[in-house]
């Protein structure tokens, strides 16, 4: 196959002829609690109901804050400082999570947990069960088994080094209360992102389980997906991409997955040319179909020109203004230098259109936060988005409420019209062993309290 040169576009400042700056129309509360910079998610639990998941600023803790519209002051659940969060959902009537507990002697143990609202704020309690021997669950799924009705967690992680030091699929199957292994025994793999897609290509259709990662191989020179059928584990396929010989980049860093409409998953990271008098980092974004056999990359998109080690993808959303609209777009939330030396180094939103035939768009609006740095983004009522995160000169915990479809003049956010370039021929993922079970552990259900306090939250920049 052809080696990709990569070009780098041009972009063009979009201001109005006033001179003011354009931007998304948004509004950005603060929390009076102290976050750590690029630790925080946010997820929604009803239309006027938010949970927000922040790391204390000392770095001592971990708090859950309970964010109701209208309501001045904030519930705060401060988790015990043995606990590390990695990762939330919200499913059915309850706030489940993961992540890791340091124990006083040997290595931590990994563990999935759950509170309802009233649990977590009001009792001040949650549940948990470990899934030793990981030392930590990075990102989870849940989900209902269609025939014994339980509650099913799949997550990844690495296993304890007396172990085998590998990172591996665990799987909790709520009937049988016992949690089981999966990894690939001929391959050491790094799982980054897991995700449940429907699978339009099955009679009827199902929902799969998909892992999404990288090899270290050919100095991670590989990227693979992993298809796991959600009701027997054991039934699974993969396949790898060569992205070192087929397009002369390599992935240093942990991907990001997230579900496309239709046949399609969405890939994407921060690459490193291998080419090249120096080296440059870029944000590479694969369309990928799921349903062909083997796995093909639909489409790719490339833009940015960064220095090592400045550019990091935060967040992955599908964006649709509304449940009957024909509009898509990928939105990446990123830390990065922007693609013009006219502004400094920012967080920012990149929004990229995606046609019904999953398409990706030829050029990015791209809405920087000069003062804010955000790590987590959401889907609101209507169509707004929110994101979470802290401002720089306070490190207070903010809350970014916005409207991508309302272009106006703002002092929240700034934006820019930028280039990129597009990769539109089809590749093919080759084929990957199946994945053993390993092992399998039951442990039981267990409590633990947290601390309750209050907080106030105010609007800062509207």
């Amino acid at each position: 196959m052809k080696k990709i040169i990569v070009f780098f576009a041009l972009i063009t400042i979009v201001i109005n002829a006033f001179g003011q700056n354009l931007g998304m129309k948004s509004i950005i509360k603060e929390i009076s609690g102290l976050g750590t910079k690029f630790d925080q998610q946010i997820e929604v639990w009803n239309q006027d109901t938010l949970i927000v998941l922040s790391r204390a600023a000392d770095g001592s803790h971990y708090d859950f804050y309970l964010i109701i519209e209208g309501n001045d002051t904030v519930r705060q659940a401060m988790l015990n400082p043995t606990d590390t969060i990695k990762d939330f959902k919200i499913f059915e009537d309850k706030i489940w999570f993961c992540g890791g507990e340091t124990e006083s002697v040997g290595p931590p143990l990994g563990f999935f947990a759950y509170a309802s609202l009233n649990d977590l704020f009001v009792n001040h309690r949650f549940h948990y069960y470990y899934t030793k021997p990981m030392t930590t669950v990075n990102k989870m799924e849940i989900y209902r088994h269609a025939t014994t009705n339980k509650i099913n967690i799949v997550g990844i992680g690495p296993e304890a080094p007396s172990v085998g030091s590998r990172d591996v699929l665990c799987y909790y199957d709520g009937y049988l209360d016992t949690m089981f292994f999966y990894a690939d025994t001929n391959s050491y793999e790094i799982l980054d992102d897991i995700i449940i897609k429907r699978d339009t290509a099955q009679i009827p259709q199902t929902n799969n389980i998909y892992v999404i990662g990288r090899n270290p191989i050919n100095n991670f020179g590989y990227i693979f997906v992993r298809k796991f059928n959600m009701f027997n584990l054991t039934s699974n396929t993969g396949g790898y991409y060569s992205i070192a010989s087929n397009m002369s980049i390599r992935a240093p860093y942990p991907l990001i997955a997230d579900s496309l409409i239709a046949k399609y998953i969405a890939l994407a990271g921060i690459m490193r040319t291998t080419t090249g008098i120096s080296n440059v980092e870029m944000t590479v974004i694969f369309a990928i179909d799921i349903d062909a056999n083997p796995f093909t990359i639909h489409q790719r998109r490339l833009y940015g020109n960064y220095p090592i080690g400045l550019a990091s993808i935060r967040d992955l959303m599908l964006y649709y203004p509304n449940n009957n609209s024909p509009n898509h777009s990928i939105l990446i939330l990123e830390d990065n230098a922007p693609l013009t030396s006219l502004q400094p180094p920012s967080n920012s939103i990149r929004s990229l259109d995606i046609d019904l035939g999953v398409r990706f768009g030829y050029h990015l609006n791209s809405f920087f936060m000069p003062h804010w740095t955000f790590n987590s983004i959401a889907k609101s009522s209507g169509t707004k988005i929110l994101l979470s995160g802290i401002r720089a000169s306070n490190h207070n915990i903010n809350i970014f409420k916005g409207d991508p479809t309302d272009i106006d003049s703002t002092i929240c956010n700034n934006m820019l019209d930028e280039g990129l370039d597009m990769m539109d021929t089809v590749e093919f993922f080759s084929p990957l062993n199946s994945v053993d079970r390993l092992y399998h552990n039951g442990y039981s259900w267990e409590i633990e309290s947290v601390h309750l306090d209050y907080k106030i939250i105010n609007t800062i920049c509207e």
